[in-house]
Order: structure tokens, then sequence, then C-alpha cells
């Protein structure tokens, strides 16, 4: 039991440290903190950025499939694939039907940062003179005290405090006049009001349509896994992993909306929160202004006597002047939006205006959404028109390339069999001089044969000759008186014909 009770203080103890360092955290306002979280804010705005025209064209991209034609694939229309081809009907419907909460999420976010940006330029032109007010009501709370009426701390009543000095008030007097002509152009007006609560409404509206981009997330991961479960078959087809690419780009999308939504979250947060202090600084200011300009004409009892109010009367009579209508201005703003004061004090009639205002700004701030939503739906047509412009002139281009190509191909081709024919040609006319070559050669070769034969006949012929003639040598040398004989005659007979013919 000891032990039970030691651990349950030490609980105790936890939970009350989280709760004070929750506290301090939240009440703690200085410069450098607020940076350090508006740093790490834009360093996550800066992370989480939506590309429109792609964002489009991964819906432009979804499948136009219908039932029937998941039911005629090859795959997924057999009976055992029946289960797999309704997961992937089912999560192509929740494709096809985000398309709205993209559109709503995309617009509601856009919407909100303008509103927000608008509270941020409100606080940055009133920046300086909010200062100055500041410093003023710094300056009145030296000189005055406030004390609750009938109790209620939410009434406070004026009063010169006992430490307050004539000098002091006096040299107050003199200045406030000047610094409400000074930050008369810079003061918060009734539009700034009016920008809170635009701006709270929107987060209201966009908080909404965050949770229905939510559900449709869920939704749309429940699907992919559904088809990822058919493990070994959901990729047998190429439908289903066409479906299946289509869920997870358009799962992208919707989640980088929410990123961009909580990044709006997180801006309107330091934004909205530093507006409603601003404007509640003047509002302090222009109270606090308006009672001490009461003072002027309170009996010298109600202020204590610890200073002459009475002498300042021109002064306070100037302020009233001053903030008459910046006061009644911002008052009347308050009053319409329902923020003078705390909620259960606000009467009835307060309440309705409330509501009456709240709805108001809901119904311009739906119509404005529904506008860029329409808008949305003119710039996906202009992606889907780009989208077939970029595919067609891809087409053209690629035919051009085809037939660049087919062209180059052709001329590759020709010179191919150009430079074919000139070498066949060119060993046509090889192989013709080596014939003709061989045949001079042959032709020279057969000649020198013959001119070898014919020499050799006639050297054969001369050498039997040369036989012969020895042969008859030998035989005639033994008839020499005789052949002479015959030559004496053979002259004779030469000489009488000579003579004859002459």
């Amino acid at each position: 039991m000891t032990t039970m009770f030691v651990q349950l203080r030490r609980v105790v103890c936890l939970l009350v440290l989280l709760h004070f360092c929750t506290s301090v955290a939240y009440a703690s306002g200085d410069a450098g903190t607020e940076d350090v979280a508006r740093a790490k804010a834009e360093t996550k705005i800066k992370v989480a950025v939506l590309d429109p025209e792609k964002a489009w064209e991964t819906y432009l991209d979804i499948p136009n499939f219908t039932e029937e034609d998941l039911k005629g694939d090859a795959f997924l229309g057999k009976e055992e694939n029946k289960e797999l081809r309704r997961t992937v009907w089912n999560a192509l419907v929740t494709v096809k039907n985000s398309e709205i909460h993209f559109k709503n999420g995309t617009a509601c976010m856009t919407e909100w940062k303008k509103v927000v940006e608008a509270n941020e330029k409100t606080v940055k032109d009133a920046e300086k003179a909010t200062e100055k007010i500041k410093d003023l009501i710094k300056r009145i709370e030296e000189v005055a005290e406030f004390e609750p009426v009938d109790g209620d701390v939410n009434k406070k009543k004026m009063k010169l405090g006992g430490k307050c000095k004539d000098a002091t008030l006096k040299k107050l007097l003199q200045d406030i006049p000047g610094v409400l002509k000074d930050t008369r152009g810079g003061a918060p007006k009734a539009e700034a009001v009016f920008k809170i609560a635009e701006a709270n409404q929107t987060e209201i509206l966009c908080k909404a349509t965050r949770s229905n981009v939510d559900d449709v997330l869920r939704n749309l991961e429940q699907k992919i896994d559904g088809i990822t479960t058919f493990v070994g078959d959901y990729d047998r087809s190429d439908k289903a992993m066409l479906v299946k690419r289509a869920a997870e780009g358009i799962n992208a999308s919707l989640r980088n909306v929410t990123a961009l939504i909580d990044n709006v979250t997180v801006q309107d947060r330091f934004a909205v929160g530093k507006a409603v202090a601003q404007v509640e600084i003047w509002k302090q200011a222009y109270a606090e202004l308006a009672q001490l300009a009461d003072l002027g004409g309170a009996e010298p009892g109600s202020t204590d006597g610890s200073c002459n109010i009475k002498e300042g009367v021109t002064q306070l009579e100037e302020i009233r002047r001053l903030i008459n209508e910046p006061k009644k201005e911002m008052d009347d703003a308050m009053v319409k939006v329902g923020a003078d004061g705390a909620e259960g004090a606000q009467s009835k009639d307060t309440k309705e205006k409330k509501k009456e205002y709240a709805r108001q700004v809901m119904k311009n701030v739906t119509e404005t959404i529904k506008g860029v939503t329409m808008g949305m739906e003119r710039e996906k047509e202009r992606v889907a028109q780009e989208k077939a412009r970029r595919e067609e002139e891809a087409r053209i281009a690629a035919e051009k390339e085809a037939a660049r190509r087919a062209r180059e191909e052709k001329r590759r081709q020709a010179a191919a069999a150009a430079a074919e024919a000139q070498r066949v040609k060119k060993e046509q006319e090889r192989k013709k001089r080596e014939e003709e070559a061989e045949r001079t050669a042959e032709k020279a070769r057969l000649a020198a044969a013959q001119k070898a034969r014919e020499e050799e006949a006639r050297r054969v012929a001369a050498e039997k000759a040369k036989k012969e003639a020895e042969k008859a040598k030998k035989k005639n040398d033994g008839s020499i008186p005789a052949l002479l004989h015959s030559s004496l005659i053979l002259l004779v007979l030469c000489l009488l014909g000579c003579t004859l013919v002459c």
C-alpha cells in the first residue's frame, strides 16, 4: 500500500511539473521564444510546398476504368481473382471521389492563408503606433489605480493613485494629445477586428475540411494496403498496378494539403494571436484614456486628492475629442463580432449579433472558397489542355524524330548500298585486271612455249641436218672427181644458156 502511495505521489508530482511547464510556455511572451517558434513554423512551411500543376496531373492520370473493364481484364476477370478485382475497383472509386476533398482542402488553405496574411499586415502596419500607445498605457498606470465596480473584475473604475505626482500628471496630459495625433494613421481600425473574426471563422471551416481530408487519407491508405495484401497477384495485372500507383499519387497530394493546412494553423496562431493582443492593447488604451478624461469632471475626493487633475481640463477635453471616434468605431466593431466582454456576460442581443455575424462571415468565406474551387476547376482544365498540348508536341516530335531516323537510315542504307556497289565494282575491276593479267601471262607463256618448241624443232632439225650433212659428207668423200666433172658440165650449160638468151 505504501509503495502504491509513493508511486501515485510521483505521478502527481510529474503532472504538476508538466502543467507548470506548459503554463510557463503559453504564458511566456518574450520575442526570443516566439521568433524561434516562428522560425520552426516557417521551416515547416518551406518543406511542404504544393505544386498545383503536378497535383492536377496526378488527378488527370487517374485510370478511367469501369467495373466492366476490370471484369474484362485477362487476369482480374478470372473467378479466382474476384476479391482482388473488387478491392481494385473500391480503390479506384475512392481515388476518383477524393478530388472534391483535394479542391476543398486546397481552396480553404489558400483562403485561410490570405486572411492570416491580412492579419499579419494589420499587425505590422500598427506596430509602431502600438508601441507608442503601450508606453502611454504604462505612463497612465503610473499615476492611476483601478478598482472593481461592485466587485465585478471585468468592470474597473479609475482613480488617481496615491503615488501620483503633479509634474508627472501634467507632463502626461500634455503628451497624450500629441501621441494620439501621431498614432492616428497607424492605429488598428474596425477592419482589424473584422479580420480577426474572419480568421477565426475560416479556421473553423478549414479544420473541418482538414478532418474530411484525413478521413479520405485513411480510406485511401486502407485501399492501398488492401491491394498490396494480394502479394504476387496484383502486380500481374497492369490495371491493378495503374490503380495502385494512382492511389499512391493522390495520397501524397492530399498529405501535402494537410501539411499546408497545418502550416497555416501555426501561422494563424502567431498572426491572429498578435492581432488580438494588439486590438486588446488599443481597446485598453481607449478605455483608460476615456476614464482619465472623465476624471476632469470628478469630485476631488474621488481622485484621492493626490494630484490636481483640474488643471488639465483643456488637455482632457482634447483627449476625449481625439479618442471619441476611433473608440466608438472599435467598440461598435467589437459588439458586431460579439467580442465585447466575456461570453457569459454578454446579453442575449449581443450573442445573437455574434451568431449572425459569424453566419455572415462563414457564408462569405464559403462563397470565397467556392470561387477558389471554381478557379481550381479552370486550372485543372488548363493543366489538362497543357498536358494534352505537351503530349501532342511530344507525339509530333516523336514522329518527326522517327521520320528523321527513317531518312537517316535510308541515307545510311543508300550510302551503304553505294559503298557496296563501289566495292563490288572495284572487286570486279580487280578480278578483270587479274584475269586480263592471267590471260596476258598465259599468252606470253604459250608464246614462249611455242617459241621454245620452234627453237627446239629448229635445233633438232639443225642437228639432224648437221648429222645428215656429216653423213653425206662422209659418204661423198670417196666420189669427189665425179662431182667435179659434174660441176664443170653444169657451168658450161649455164654459160650457153646465157649466150642464147642474149
